[in-house]
């Protein structure tokens, strides 16, 4: 059956508004800003249109459906049912374009911004068109030194760049989910392949706050590394980057073959085999074998790839002392110990399946620094890994004899939660250490085997277990425990809290359902919307008012960007509603902090690392609305761009909960200011393993010059930054958020509605013309 013309244009335009939706959707994992979609769809509908009508003869077959939907008499039931849903559906689309847009604003940035012709860096100033790596010339006069070098380069890249770019160099380390924009995968052919080493240089040595006008709006999470590293490291490092990636540096010189890459960035010279190895001591130096030389899985084989890929971490030595290992929390596994923490084995045979390495090793371990390797390795390489990493501890002729005995599964079931509840906080045998809750807030204090502390899952957030939430795996970690740590077995007979096996299902069951569903990070959502409400902002967190506001969720990572880092966080997402009254914004502000850090207190300092600080939160805003793209730095603004920070802190045992307000530019040039002068105010409470601060504010303050001057409807830039006062931190030792956005709403008024009713008058207008119109040209006959 011929489609008839108009629908052909209806259908096109439907599949290309889709296909924009899908690419965005699944490809980008955002959606696409409702701008940018309205404007691309304008230019496709006037394309297709004009397609459509190119001549004559096509024009007379698109409108004919419509000519005979007015003209035949015996289509009238269809003509009144569209003459009446036609205006209904225009009115409401322009209801929707008037109604005040919730999206963020739309950002453009230059990925690779132009270099300057000349910089200034570790106080001396470079000719970056001729400036070169000084150690490129000894990759042909000495091999082995060159080497030597490339796998000093990579120590330094494991202590300073894994926890952002990852160890594979693929820009998705443990810290770059909460990071905007992402750290640059290296492994991409766009990024480095196509780059000058003396741009690696520069960039690497100024970072994000070094970044020309035209990179704006100012996101980027690198560091200034001349203030962290030396200018050989910084050479070293990217000696080891494109060695690791297989690509060549281009080069400003004209010909030659070392120095000319061709279009994939690899040099011509390297084309059809490995790159150099390294020396097999050094941190993924050696070339990883070959699928092909690594087929038995024996231990032999998997030495090249655990030397290429884990050496960085787990150490030559698999004592997980690596050179990156004092900077990760939790720290990497001692293979000498023969401990393995996810396991399917009995709880009492000490050998996991190899199955139950290969998924570590394939999948990764959520909420530490250990990647899925699955994309990397081949099977074949991932057991010869396994075989080899049993040698540190002598386990190469052992297999588990005994496994996991899982009855009958009970499937989840409000009884079954239920029994699993009570279970959970009998006798505390489980909120001893998860809490009340299951928040992690435990009452004591916690080490692994070898004294390293070591913190209680917070069941809520099941993104962070080391293995799934799925109920047979949390089954696992209940009857197995986690070897090495304070997680005991509750399959074993001698455990004065053994459980059997159906009760072990009910509290797997209860666990499962302890997810948090409403606050959960969700990468599109960027915008904290404060919603207008009729009285004053409510005061109280408990306040249903605050159910109003639809909370958003952020990412906190730690703070490694200036003075002294933070490389093991405890926070790692804060939640944030916010209502405003028409002249005063409230925010309250929300995460799980398993301790509540007051100094002094007997209780809190029992449970704490040494030199415990309080707990606190802050909001940083800039001064003033930024005009165009450009922004503050956001890890505390710069000279140019000033910030203002809104923090509370928990308060001692000598002294009650502050709120304190400063301005800063850069994270050295603090100014204090009166809080009281600029009506800020804020108070807390803590339960459960969670801080809840509500903080609010005047939307306008005076002088005006001195503070943000808060306008409904414009999109403000906001960041937040927490403290946990008994993983010892303190000043610059923090977690904190890149910029988002606020958006105070005002009230859409009377125009959405009046443009919408306008709409639906014309057309109906337009409809009444046009039959009138029609019937004018009929004869008399049929108009009788």
């Amino acid at each position: 059956m011929k489609i008839p013309r108009l629908v052909q244009a209806v259908l096109t335009v439907a599949l290309i508004y889709g296909a924009f939706r899908g690419l965005f959707d699944i490809v980008l994992g955002q959606p696409i800003p409702s701008s940018v979609l309205s404007m691309y769809m304008f230019f496709i509908v006037a394309g297709v249109f004009m397609v459509y009508t190119f001549t004559e003869e096509s024009s007379r077959q698109l409108v004919a459906p419509i000519r005979a939907l007015v003209e035949d008499p015996s289509r009238k039931g269809i003509r009144n049912a569209v003459f009446v849903a036609l205006p209904l559906a225009a009115a409401a689309i322009v209801y929707q374009q008037m109604v005040p847009k919730l999206d963020a604003p739309l950002e453009l940035r230059s990925i690779h911004p132009a270099p300057p012709s000349e910089v200034k860096i570790f106080g001396r100033r470079y000719d970056l068109l001729k400036l070169e790596n000084p150690y490129r010339k000894v990759e042909k006069d000495d091999p082995a030194g060159f080497e030597q070098l490339i796998a000093e380069g990579g120590e330094v890249y494991v202590r300073n760049c894994q926890f952002c770019h990852g160890d594979k160099l693929d820009g998705k380390g443990p810290y770059a989910a909460g990071l905007n924009p992402a750290p640059i995968n290296f492994q991409d052919v766009g990024t480095i392949a196509q780059l000058q080493e003396s741009y690696l240089f520069w960039r690497i040595a100024t970072g994000g706050p070094g970044l020309p006008n035209e990179a704006a709006p100012w996101l980027s999470a690198m560091p200034v590394w001349e203030e962290f590293l030396t200018e050989d490291e910084i050479w070293k490092v990217i000696l080891f980057l494109y060695q690791r990636t297989g690509h060549r540096p281009r080069s400003w010189s004209e010909g030659g073959d070392e120095q000319q890459s061709s279009a994939t960035g690899r040099n011509h010279s390297d084309a059809g085999r490995a790159v150099a190895p390294v020396a097999a001591a050094s941190i993924g130096g050696a070339a990883a074998a070959p699928d092909s030389a690594a087929r038995s899985g024996d231990g032999e084989d998997g030495e090249a790839v655990y030397l290429r890929h884990c050496i960085g971490c787990h150490g030559q030595d698999g004592d997980g002392l690596g050179p990156g290992a004092e900077r990760l929390n939790p720290p990497p596994r001692d293979f000498t110990l023969g401990q393995y923490k996810i396991k399917t084995s009995a709880f009492d045979d000490p050998v996991p399946n190899d199955e139950d390495l290969l998924r570590m090793i394939g999948d990764g371990m959520p909420g530490t620094a250990m990647p899925g390797w699955a994309d990397v390795l081949s099977r074949r390489q991932m057991l010869g890994v396994i075989a080899y990493i049993k040698t540190f501890a002598g386990l190469e002729q052992e297999q588990a004899t005994t496994q996991l005995e899982y009855g009958s599964e009970i499937a989840a079931s409000a009884d079954s939660i239920e029994i699993g509840r009570g279970l959970f906080h009998e006798d505390d045998r489980c909120s001893e250490c998860h809490g009340q809750e299951g928040k992690g807030d435990a009452v004591k204090k916690l080490r692994d085997d070898n004294g390293a502390r070591t913190w209680p899952r917070n069941l809520t957030k099941p993104w962070t277990f080391r293995a799934s939430n799925d109920p047979r795996d949390i089954f696992r970690r209940i009857s197995v425990g986690i070897p090495g740590t304070q997680m005991p077995s509750f399959a074993d007979p001698a455990s004065t809290k053994k459980l059997s096996v159906e009760e072990r299902w009910h509290i797997a069951n209860y666990v499962h359902s302890l997810a948090k569903t409403d606050e959960v990070v969700r990468p599109e959502n960027t915008v904290i919307k404060a919603a207008r409400v009729t009285d004053a902002v409510p005061l109280s967190p408990d306040d249903p008012v605050w159910r109003q506001s639809e909370p958003v969720t952020f990412l906190l990572v730690p703070q490694i960007l200036a003075g002294e880092r933070l490389f093991t966080p405890s926070n790692d997402t804060i939640t944030v509603r916010a209502l405003h009254d028409g002249s005063r914004l409230g925010m309250l502000l929300e995460w799980d902090d398993r301790t509540k850090s007051i100094p002094g207190d007997p209780d809190a300092e029992k449970i704490a690392d040494e030199d415990m600080g309080e707990d606190a939160v802050a909001v940083q805003m800039p001064v003033s609305v930024p005009q165009g793209m450009e922004r503050p730095y956001f890890a505390m603004g710069d000279a140019a761009r000033p910030v203002t920070l809104w923090r509370w802190s928990s308060g001692s045992a000598d002294s009650p909960a502050s709120v304190s307000l400063m301005t800063a530019r850069g994270s050295r040039d603090l100014t204090g200011r009166e809080a009281a002068v600029a009506g800020l105010e804020a108070r807390g409470e803590y339960a459960n393993g969670t801080w809840r601060v509500i903080m609010t504010r005047p939307l306008r303050t005076s002088p005006a010059d001195q503070d943000l001057q808060i306008t409904q409807g414009a999109y403000i830039p906001i960041a937040f930054a927490t403290w946990d006062g008994s993983n010892g931190e303190r000043g610059a030792r923090h977690t904190l958020t890149t910029w988002y956005w606020l958006l105070v709403q005002r009230p859409a008024g009377a125009l959405p509605g009046a443009a919408a009713l306008a709409a639906f008058g014309l057309i109906v207008l337009g409809q009444a013309y046009w039959l009138s119109s029609v019937r004018r040209r009929r004869p008399a006959d049929q108009t009788a």
